[in-house]
């Protein structure tokens, strides 16, 4: 047992060097590819909410069925602001911080358009379709903006 231990001990002395060496890229590659999947699905949540209420106001899709679609959605982008809001905490350069807040509004903004849509389905006030209109807009310039899609 104090034979696997020592050894367990040595390997990791030797190893130490790469595996603490390697962080800062490690780091920088992880934050990047939250950075890159955190835009783009942004941006496919912007499309599934536009496509299916679309296809609702064309009568291609149920009020029920749509309705559905875009709650889930709305259930992804809830848990998707918490996470941005716990990994704005962590010890960020200021362009990170900056890069996840701004996801963290976009997230928010399609947050108000799904939510505004739901209303607007069941009671059909135009105060809640303009808040759709104003939340979607929102959403596109910064999505655009997070995409380089400007």
């Amino acid at each position: 047992m104090k034979r696997n231990f020592v050894i367990a001990m040595i390997c990791f002395a030797l190893a130490a060097p790469v595996l603490f060496s390697a962080g800062p890229v490690l780091e920088g590659k992880l934050l990047f590819g939250i950075g890159h999947f955190g835009a783009r699905y942004l941006y496919h949540a912007y499309l599934t909410i536009g496509l299916v209420t679309d296809a609702w106001a064309g009568n291609a899709k149920s009020p029920g069925d749509t309705k559905q679609i875009v709650q889930h959605t709305a259930v992804f982008l809830k848990a998707s602001i918490q996470y941005f809001n716990e990994l704005k905490d962590f010890a960020l350069s200021a362009e990170d911080r900056q890069y996840i807040l701004d996801m963290n509004s976009a997230c928010r903004d399609l947050l108000g358009q799904a939510e505004s849509f739901l209303k607007y389905v069941d009671k059909r006030q135009d105060g809640d379709r303009q808040a759709f209109s104003r939340y979607r807009e929102s959403a596109w310039a910064k999505i655009a903006k997070l995409n380089g899609l400007e």
